[in-house]
Order: C-alpha cells, then sequence, then structure tokens
C-alpha cells in the first residue's frame, strides 16, 4: 500500500528550481492569454503555479490527488482542493474553460479516464500540459543523466547512489517502465488526440531539471551546477547531440 506524503517544496528548493518555475510560468501566460472563465491546474502539488497564475488575473481551481500535500498546501496559505481528476465533479466550477496539467498527465492511470474528464469538464476548452516524452531519451541523453546523477552524489550535492550504470538507457527504460509506469510522451499525444486538436506541440529541456530535483538545494554549489548542466542541455539540444525530451502541447477540445 502507497503512503500519501505531502509534496511540499522547501524554500531553498523553490529557488533552485526558479528557472524552469519561470519557464513553465511564462509559457502557461502566454497559451492562456485571452482566457474567460475558469481554468483548473491538475497535479498542482504545492500550489505555487496556481498562485502565479491566480497574481496573473487567471481564475485557477488548483487540485492534487495528494491529501496530504493539498492540505500542506493550505497550511501555507495557498489553495489547493484534494480531489483525484478521474472521479472529480469539478467542485460546482464546471464548465472549464482550460485543463492545465503540470507533469501530472503521464501519472494518470488509465489515461482513458483522464480523457473523458476533460470532454466531461472541458467541452470546447483548451487542453495545455507541461509534460515530458521519456522515450525520447536516446543513449546520449540516458548516459548524461546517470553520469551526472552519479557524479553530484559522490560529491556529495545528492542522496542518489553513485553507481556507474553500464547500460544507461536499460536503467532509465526500467526505472519509468517498472519501477514508476510512467505513461509515455507518445501516448500522452495519441490520448489527446482521440478527443481534441492539437494546435502547439514542442519539446525542451528535460534532463537538467531531473538533475536539478536531484540536487541539495542547501549545497552553496547547486545553483551553479544547475546553470552549468541546462548550459550544457541547451548547447547539445541546438546542436542536435540530444534529444528533447521535454514535451509541452496545447489542445482544443472537440
Amino acid at each position: 500500500m502507497s503512503h500519501d506524503h505531502a509534496r511540499i517544496s522547501t524554500p531553498e528548493e523553490r529557488e533552485l528550481l526558479l528557472p524552469f518555475v519561470d519557464d513553465v510560468h511564462a509559457f502557461l501566460r502566454t497559451v492562456l492569454a485571452g482566457i474567460d472563465g475558469p481554468i483548473v491546474e491538475v497535479g498542482a502539488g504545492d500550489g505555487v503555479m496556481a498562485e502565479r497564475l491566480r497574481n496573473d488575473g487567471f481564475n485557477i481551481v488548483a487540485i492534487d490527488s495528494s491529501e496530504a500535500t493539498a492540505a500542506a498546501a493550505r497550511e501555507q496559505g495557498r489553495d489547493v482542493i484534494h480531489a483525484d481528476w478521474r472521479s472529480w465533479d469539478g467542485g460546482g466550477n464546471a464548465p472549464f474553460a482550460a485543463v492545465v496539467f503540470t507533469r501530472s498527465l503521464h501519472h494518470i492511470d488509465p489515461i482513458d479516464h483522464a480523457m473523458d474528464q476533460i470532454v466531461k469538464l472541458a467541452p470546447g476548452g483548451l487542453v495545455v500540459a507541461d509534460e515530458h516524452g521519456y522515450e525520447l531519451l536516446d543513449a546520449a541523453g540516458a548516459q548524461m543523466l546517470f553520469d551526472a546523477w552519479s557524479l553530484v552524489a559522490a560529491a556529495g550535492m545528492s542522496d542518489k547512489d553513485a553507481v556507474a550504470v553500464a547500460d544507461p538507457v536499460f536503467a532509465w527504460e526500467h526505472r519509468m517502465e517498472v519501477e514508476h509506469e510512467i505513461t509515455p510522451g507518445h501516448r500522452l499525444l495519441s490520448a489527446i488526440s482521440e478527443i481534441a486538436d492539437i494546435e502547439q506541440q514542442g519539446n525542451g529541456r528535460f534532463v537538467s531539471r531531473m538533475l536539478t530535483h536531484a540536487l541539495d538545494p542547501t549545497h552553496p554549489r547547486a545553483a551553479d551546477v544547475r546553470d552549468l548542466v541546462i548550459a550544457i542541455e541547451d548547447s547539445r539540444i541546438a546542436a542536435g547531440l540530444l534529444p528533447a525530451a521535454g514535451l509541452r502541447f496545447v489542445a482544443r477540445v472537440r
């Protein structure tokens, strides 16, 4: 039986993750511009993104499937409702003009239930997702990620195991498919295409974000490592040497 642990970031974690949060915020603010009506963020976590969007003037309803996380967010003054998107009735706020998934859609199983809810609670609305396609990470990407994880662990900057991974692609696929049972990006796109027309789709950073989540945010050099890995990933993606496994899309429900 799984335990419901609160997924609340510390001030130090929020500071370290700021470049990624700023990037997601800018993306959402742009694609949601002009939306007239309530917007639901699914998988809101500690409610930081919802709070930012509310400050931008959007009418945001934030939900999270973890009761502990939603409660902890409310204790910190951020309004997050405990609700499972697969069975939620909208809490009296539907129909929604937009549904936003912030790194949460790949966790919803079965994915078809998530699609049914979109059609039910947001007919004709936008679906916006900041996600990833883990299957896009090739040998170069998986090697960079696992080597970086091990190097920062060996340096005392992470609690991950400092091990030499002989086959990073196999280790990565096992982690995503077996240990975490994550829905791959192509399946997310296929599912959304069944109920909506995709208007925008793009790919971007992924490795640097995964590594940053593993860093000890209190380490004095954590931000330096973060910035270097961002620069390495961006330059290699631009040169065509590394896949962009971050996935974003905007779709309109039919």
